[in-house]
C-alpha cells in the first residue's frame, strides 16, 4: 500500500510569510509521521519536500523534492491519484485544508481525514460556535468583531475566524484596544470570545462512526503577553472530557477522521466548554506518539484494526511545537 503524505508548510506549496510556530509545528508533525507510518507492515511512504528546506532529514523515504508552488501542486495531484491513501497535515488558515481535500476528491484520490461537512463547520470558528450552540454543547460565547456591544466585559479574546496555531490571537483589555484592532483588521473574519479563567487542555479523537477513539488529554502550553501563543503541552492529564468530545463530534458530523479539540475548564468549578474543534492532526501527536504502546501512525490510519482504548507505556512526557520532549513539569496554565 502507497500512503501519500503531505505537510503543506514544508511541501513546496507555500512561497509567502509563515509564522515560525506554525512552521515549526509543521515540520515536527511531518517527520513524526512519516517515520510512524513507514513502519506499518505493508505500507510505503511517499511525501513532497520544498528543496529550500535542504535534505530530508529521515532516511528511506520516497521524497520528491519541489522548487515552486507550481510544481508542488502538479505533483501532489499526481500522487493524490497514485496512492492508495492521502494523508494530509495542513492548518484551516484560508481554507487551505477544505482546497486539499477539493484537489483529492477531483482526482479520485482516497482522503484520509474528515469529511468536507466537518471541515466546513470546523474552519469557520463562528459556525462552529453556533453549531455547538444549536446542539447544546458547552462552549464559548463567540461573536464577530464588528458586531461585540458597547457594553462588553474585557478582556476579550480576538482571534481570526479561520486561525491555527494561535496565529493572530491576542488579548483585549479595554474599549480604545477594541477599537484599534477594529480598525487595523477585517473586523467581520474576526471573532470575539470572553477570557475565562482556567485550565487549557486538549483531546485527540478518532472518529469511526461508532465508539470514538479517545487519546489521553493534554495539558496546553500557551504563553499570553498581548499576543498568545502556543509553545507546547504535557500529557496524560486526568481529565474526563470523553462525554463532552463525544457531543462535539456528534454536533459537527463527524463519522469518520480525526480531530484535535481544544477544551477549557473554568476555573471556578463550571462545567468543561469547548474552545474550538481541529479537523486534522494537532500537535499533539508529538506527545501521543511517546506515551503509547501502539503506533499511532496505524491507530489514525486503520483504526479498525484497535479498539477503542488506547493502551500507554507509563510515560508522561512534556513536547514543545518543535516535537522535542522531556519529562513534564508541574504547572497549570490559566488561558483560554
Amino acid at each position: 500500500m502507497l500512503i501519500f503524505i503531505s505537510e503543506f508548510l514544508t511541501s513546496g506549496a507555500w512561497d509567502g510569510q509563515v509564522s515560525d510556530s506554525l512552521f515549526d509545528e509543521g515540520r515536527a508533525m511531518l517527520l513524526a509521521f512519516v517515520e510512524d507510518a513507514a513502519r506499518i507492515r505493508g505500507v510505503r511512504v511517499v511525501t513532497t519536500w520544498d528543496q529550500r528546506l535542504g535534505q530530508f532529514p529521515l532516511p528511506d523515504v520516497d521524497v520528491r523534492v519541489i522548487n515552486s508552488p507550481q510544481k508542488e501542486a502538479t505533483m501532489f495531484r499526481h500522487l493524490a491519484r497514485k496512492s492508495d491513501t492521502v494523508f494530509v497535515i495542513v492548518p484551516e488558515t484560508d481554507n487551505l485544508l477544505l482546497e486539499r481535500y477539493d484537489s483529492v476528491h477531483k482526482v479520485n484520490g482516497q482522503w484520509a481525514g474528515a469529511a468536507r461537512l466537518s471541515i466546513e463547520r470546523c474552519t469557520d470558528k463562528l459556525l462552529t460556535a453556533r453549531t455547538l450552540v444549536d446542539a447544546g454543547v458547552p462552549t464559548i460565547p463567540t461573536i464577530r468583531l464588528d458586531l461585540v456591544p458597547d457594553d462588553c466585559q474585557f478582556p476579550l479574546v480576538v482571534k481570526p475566524r479561520d486561525g491555527a496555531g494561535a496565529v493572530e490571537t491576542c488579548i483585549v483589555g479595554t474599549h480604545d484596544e477594541l477599537r484599534d484592532l477594529s480598525l487595523t483588521q477585517s473586523a467581520e473574519s474576526y471573532i470575539a470570545q470572553p477570557w475565562i479563567e482556567g485550565t487549557a487542555v486538549s483531546a485527540f479523537c478518532v472518529a469511526t462512526g461508532n465508539q470514538p477513539h479517545l487519546f489521553p488529554v493534554a495539558g496546553q502550553q500557551i504563553e499570553t503577553d498581548h499576543r498568545m501563543k502556543y509553545v507546547g503541552g504535557h500529557m496524560p492529564l486526568d481529565v474526563d472530557v470523553q462525554q463532552l468530545v463525544e457531543d462535539g463530534l456528534h454536533a459537527i458530523g463527524a463519522q469518520v477522521g480525526h480531530f484535535g479539540i481544544d477544551i477549557i475548564i473554568p476555573a471556578h468549578g463550571q462545567a468543561p466548554r469547548i474552545v474550538e474543534i481541529n479537523p486534522r492532526l494537532t500537535t499533539s501527536y508529538l506527545g501521543y506518539r511517546q506515551i503509547t504502546r501502539d503506533n499511532m501512525a496505524e491507530r489514525i490510519l486503520f483504526p479498525e484494526r484497535f479498539g477503542s482504548s488506547i493502551e500507554l507505556n507509563g510515560r508522561s512526557v512534556q513536547f514543545d511545537s518543535r516535537g522535542i520532549t522531556s519529562p513534564p513539569t508541574a504547572s497549570t496554565e490559566t488561558l483560554q
